[in-house]
C-alpha cells in the first residue's frame, strides 16, 4: 500500500496507504475464528476452570465440561477417519482416506463444516462402531463420549456465527464494502451474547472478539470504510454516530466533506472546460498587462512621427508635449505594478472565495442526504445500491460520485486474487513478447 500511494503520487493520483486500505473481510472473520480454536488448543480447559461464579450444584458439569476440553474435541473430530480401517484392514476393501469434509486453517468455515458433518453423523457412526469387528479394531475410541459431544456442539454454534457471515460478504457482482464494518459489530454482538449463554466457552470466546476489535479498529482510520458506510442509504451516517465516539465521528464527518469537495472541485473544472466562454469579467493577468504598455508605446510612437511632420507645432510646445508624454508613461507604469500585485491578490482570495463555495455545497448536499429518513428496505431485504444511486444520481451529484468509486470495491480480495492469479493464462508462450505496459492494462481490463 505505501508503494501504491507512493507510485499514484507521482502520476499526480491523491491515494492514501491508510485511508483507502479495504481488508479481506472473510480473511479477518477466518483469523478471529482460529484465534478461538488455537485458544482452545492451547490451553484446554484450563480458562474454563479458573472461571468465577461457578455454583456448587454446577461444579460437576463444570469439571466434565473442562475434562472435555482437555481433549481437544476439534482435534478429536478431525482424527474420525478410515485410516485405521484401512491399516487393520476390517473394510470390506481399501477405501481413499478422506476425513468427513476437508479441514484447513486458510479455508475459510472449513473447522466449522466439518464439525457439523461430524454431529450430523454422529448416530450413523454409533452404529457403525458397534459392530464387533469395528470395535475388535478400535474404531470406536474414535467416537465423541456425551462430554465431548456436547463441547463439540458448543464450538459448533460459536463457529457458524462467523461462517454465516463471511458468505454473506464473499458475494461477486455485488457491493459488499458498504456493509463490512456493520457485519464486524454484527459478530461482535452475537458472540458477546453466545459468552452469556455459552459461559464455559467465553473465555476462548474473547480471543476471537479480540481479533476483530483489533481489525475494527484499524478499520476505523480508513475513509474508505466510511465512505462506503456513508452511500448505504439503509444507514448513512447514523450507525457511525451509534457505533464511534464522538472524536471519530467528527474526523468521519470531515473525511467525507473533504472528499465531497474534492468531486465538487473536479466538477466546476470539468464544467468549466466543456462550456463556452462566459462574459464575466476576469481578474487581468501581466500578459494582458504587457500587452495593454505595448499599445502604449506604438501609440506614443505615433505620437511623435505625428508632431515631427507638423509645421505649425513650436519647439516648446513640442518639448512640453515629451515631458508630458513621459510623466504619463512613468505614472501608467507604476499603476500597471500596483495592479499587477493586486491582480495576484484577486485571484488567490477568488480561488479561497472558490474552494469555501464549494466546501459550503458539499456540506450542504451532505446535511440534505442525511436529513431525509434512511432506506427502510436494507440490503438485506433486497435494496440495490446500484439501482438507489442511478435513480439519485441528479439528486445528490456528489454522493453519486463517491458511489461510483467506493460500490466497485469489494469487502473480500477473493476476485482480485483470482484475477492476479489469471495472468498466468495471458502471459503464455505464444504471447510472451508482450510488454509489461500492455500486461498491466489486460488485468486491468479484466
Amino acid at each position: 500500500m505505501d508503494y501504491l500511494e507512493e507510485h499514484f503520487r507521482q502520476e499526480g493520483i491523491e491515494f492514501s496507504s491508510e485511508g483507502n486500505h479495504g481488508r479481506c473481510f472473510p480473511n479477518v472473520i477466518n483469523l478471529a475464528v482460529q484465534a478461538i480454536l488455537n485458544g482452545i488448543k492451547t490451553h484446554g480447559g484450563t480458562l474454563c476452570c479458573a472461571l468465577p461464579d461457578i455454583t456448587t450444584p454446577h461444579k460437576d458439569e463444570h469439571e466434565a465440561y473442562a475434562a472435555a476440553l482437555d481433549t481437544d474435541p476439534v482435534g478429536c473430530v478431525r482424527n474420525i477417519t478410515i485410516r485405521q480401517g484401512n491399516d487393520s484392514e476390517v473394510w470390506p476393501e481399501r477405501i481413499p482416506e478422506r476425513q468427513l469434509t476437508r479441514d484447513c486453517e486458510t479455508r475459510w468455515s472449513s473447522t466449522s463444516l466439518m464439525l457439523e458433518r461430524v454431529l450430523d453423523a454422529n448416530e450413523a457412526l454409533k452404529c457403525m462402531f458397534c459392530v464387533p469387528k469395528y470395535q475388535q479394531a478400535g474404531l470406536h475410541t474414535l467416537l465423541l463420549n456425551k462430554d465431548q459431544y456436547t463441547v463439540t456442539c458448543d464450538i459448533e454454534d460459536v463457529l457458524r456465527i462467523p461462517h454465516h457471515v463471511q458468505e454473506l460478504l464473499s458475494a461477486e457482482k455485488t457491493p459488499t464494502l458498504p456493509v463490512a464494518l456493520p457485519a464486524y459489530e454484527q459478530v461482535l454482538l452475537l458472540w458477546r451474547a453466545l459468552q452469556i449463554e455459552l459461559q464455559y466457552l467465553s473465555p476462548y470466546i474473547e480471543f476471537g472478539i479480540s481479533k476483530i476489535e483489533e481489525y475494527v479498529a484499524r478499520s476505523r482510520r480508513s475513509c474508505a470504510y466510511v465512505l462506503a458506510i456513508v452511500i448505504n442509504p439503509a444507514i448513512k451516517f447514523r450507525w457511525i454516530e451509534d457505533q464511534w465516539t464522538e472524536e471519530e465521528c467528527e474526523e468521519a464527518r470531515r473525511w467525507v466533506i473533504d472528499t465531497l469537495t474534492q468531486f465538487r472541485r473536479q466538477q466546476c473544472i470539468h464544467e468549466a472546460t466543456n462550456v463556452p466562454e462566459s462574459s464575466t469579467d476576469l481578474p487581468t493577468t501581466m500578459a494582458s498587462l504587457a500587452q495593454g504598455r505595448g499599445f502604449l508605446n506604438l501609440r506614443n510612437t505615433s505620437r511623435r512621427f505625428r508632431r515631427t511632420a507638423g509645421l505649425s507645432a513650436s519647439s516648446s510646445e513640442s518639448d512640453l508635449s515629451v515631458s508630458q508624454t513621459r510623466t504619463s508613461s512613468t505614472s501608467y507604469l507604476q499603476s500597471a505594478g500596483s495592479t499587477a500585485d493586486s491582480a495576484g491578490d484577486l485571484n488567490r482570495l477568488s480561488r479561497e472565495a472558490l474552494e469555501a463555495d464549494d466546501r459550503k455545497r458539499a456540506l450542504r448536499e451532505f446535511d440534505r442526504y442525511c436529513e431525509e429518513p434512511v432506506v427502510q428496505n436494507g440490503i438485506e431485504n433486497g435494496l440495490d445500491l446500484l439501482r438507489y444511486w442511478q435513480i439519485n444520481k441528479h439528486s445528490f451529484p456528489l454522493l453519486y460520485r463517491v458511489a461510483l468509486d467506493i460500490l466497485p470495491a469489494q469487502a473480500s480480495s477473493v476476485a482480485c486474487e483470482r484475477l492476479f492469479s489469471s495472468a498466468k493464462e495471458t502471459d503464455t508462450l505464444r504471447r510472451n513478447r508482450l510488454s509489461p505496459a500492455v500486461m498491466e492494462a489486460l488485468q486491468f481490463l479484466k
